[in-house]
Formats: C-alpha cells, structure tokens, sequence
C-alpha cells in the first residue's frame, strides 16, 4: 500500500529532482541511503565515545588524511605487494584446521 503524503512533499520532491537532473524515485533512494548512513555514523562507537559530532568529523578526516599520507610514502612495488597480500588472505586457500 503506497504512503500518501502531502501535495506539498510531492511538489518539493519534484523540484529537488528537477533541480539535480535525476527522477524522483532515484532522488529519493539517494536520500534515504544518505539519511541512513548518517544514522550509522551517529551511531557508531566512536560518536558515542566522542563528546560532539563536530569532534568526530573532525577526527574521521584527521584519520583519512593520516592514511592518504601515509600510503603517498609507499613506492608502487611496496603498494602491489600489499595488495596481492591482502588478496591472498581474502582469497587464497583456506587454511586446513588441525
């Protein structure tokens, strides 16, 4: 059974849509998607052990920005290496129990 809402729901969602050059329903997966994951975020162990949202955005890119630094320092060979081990832990063979 469809959801009725209000005409003013529907000629705002029709703007939005017409705006950013997308359908409606594919406007509106893309929020409910955004809309979820900034649940998951809010809700994540770090938001709930940091005092302020402004805190944990603040340390989620402080932690991208340490990472994209850190593999910048790798050579190619060095990146390739670490890619093939981790391919082979995730798809190698399984390892026989004893």
């Amino acid at each position: 059974m469809p959801v009725v809402l209000s005409k003013a729901f529907y000629k705002a969602l029709a703007g939005y849509a017409a705006e950013f050059r997308t359908t409606r329903a594919q406007f509106v997966m893309k929020a409910v998607r955004h809309y979820a994951e900034t649940l998951r975020k809010k809700d994540s162990p770090m938001s709930k052990a940091l005092p302020s949202d402004e805190i944990v955005e603040v340390y989620r890119s402080a932690q991208g920005a340490l990472s994209k630094k850190w593999w910048s320092t790798l050579t190619a060979e060095e990146k390739s290496a670490r890619a093939m081990k981790a391919i082979e832990a995730r798809w190698g063979k399984p390892k026989k129990k004893k």
